[in-house]
């Protein structure tokens, strides 16, 4: 292969407890099984929202996204860094595979700067990548398993989207980059699924508004994903996501077609020398 690397970007609620959890940890046992070399990471949003409700913290949002505020902040590295990783650590290891739980503080692995001039509170976008003690872990036959926390340029942390950490990976790493949801793939403006959708396209759907909340974000990744290095990006659904060789996998493959507009230029991302 040439380059066996998968960047797996996978939502919380595709690793719900039970079932959920176990079919990802099975599908990552049988890609490690067929050649590959995973890195995972993860989301949860959905389960800090849910601790926020049951400790009496409202939620804000600012344009459908979530605020993290001071109050807010120590129950994102609670449940992003400490019960959704381990569960999902949990899991891939019952899988038969050995996987190794980070942040992006983890080896200094991911360093960022405050998102949206500080709108959204402490929610940064990745500046750096130094993938160094990743290639270290797959060289030992390791699977990184990563929460989207990074170090802040004052030394705090920052909660990133998690598609975002998982575009700037595979752009680091020039790797192939999965973006697993719970949709059969990108929609277009007539709200058919598409098998392939370039650059242009993508960028023309997130400013005409036809992409919404959380496929925002996703091709935004695509975007600064493939602009950094990325190999290939895939949008879609866990059953779908075959071996990359595959013909017959769904989902919407997104594409380079001409240089990236300031639109969804990415923030400079410096990476360094693995």
């Amino acid at each position: 292969m040439e380059n066996d690397i998968l960047v797996v970007k996978i939502g919380g609620r595709e690793i719900a407890p039970g079932l959920g959890v176990r079919a990802f940890a099975a599908w990552a046992g049988g890609m490690v099984r067929a050649g590959h070399r995973l890195i995972i990471v993860h989301g949860g949003g959905d389960e800090v929202t849910a601790l926020a409700g049951r400790l009496g913290i409202a939620t804000l949002k600012v344009d459908g996204q979530r605020v993290t505020t001071p109050e807010v902040m120590p129950l994102v590295t609670q449940v992003l860094a400490g019960e959704v990783n381990v569960r999902l650590v949990a899991a891939l290891r019952a899988a038969g595979l050995s996987p190794v739980g980070l942040t992006g503080l983890s080896g200094d692995l991911l360093t960022a700067r405050v998102a949206e001039e500080g709108r959204l509170g402490q929610v940064g976008e990745p500046t750096r990548v130094a993938p160094q003690i990743l290639g270290t872990l797959l060289g030992d036959g390791r699977v990184p398993v990563l929460a989207p926390l990074a170090a802040a340029p004052d030394g705090g942390v920052l909660n990133i989207n998690a598609d975002l950490v998982a575009g700037a990976i595979a752009a680091s790493l020039s790797a192939e980059l999965l973006l697993v949801t719970d949709v059969d793939g990108v929609r277009g403006a007539d709200g058919h699924a598409v098998d392939r959708l370039t650059t242009a396209a993508a960028e023309g759907l997130i400013a005409s508004g036809d992409a919404r909340d959380g496929m925002v974000p996703k091709l935004r990744a695509a975007l600064h994903a493939l602009a950094g290095g990325a190999s290939t990006v895939w949008i879609g659904r866990l059953e779908d996501a075959l071996p990359p060789a595959s013909e017959r996998r769904a989902g919407t493959f997104v594409v380079p077609e001409a240089p990236l507009s300031s639109l969804s230029s990415p923030p400079s991302v410096t990476v360094e020398e693995r």
